[in-house]
């Protein structure tokens, strides 16, 4: 997940400075450039950072999770009450 919104950073910053080069905003320009530089500056505390939180973070709780669709289960089965869900696929 890291990785594409990182791909999806740059290239929405390469868009915007695209965009500021024709429009000839030069501050709005230098700007996104200087956000830009400073992201691969930081880069290498910020995946740390990132490491800690990860390690430290604990596995969600998934007891009662339904593993179905509630959607699906309501509009098209019917199932109006949340008793009368398949028991099954609950976790």
């Amino acid at each position: 997940m890291l990785h594409q919104s990182f791909f999806v950073n740059i290239v929405i910053s390469s868009f915007n400075v695209i965009i500021f080069l024709f429009l000839g905003e030069i501050n709005n320009l230098i700007s996104v450039v200087k956000a830009h530089f400073s992201m691969y500056a930081n880069l290498s505390s910020l995946l740390q950072k990132r490491r800690a939180i990860k390690a430290s973070s604990v596995a969600p709780n998934t007891t009662g999770r339904y593993n179905g669709n509630l959607l699906w289960a309501y509009y098209f089965k019917g199932v109006k009450k949340f008793s009368k869900l398949n028991q099954r696929l609950f976790s």
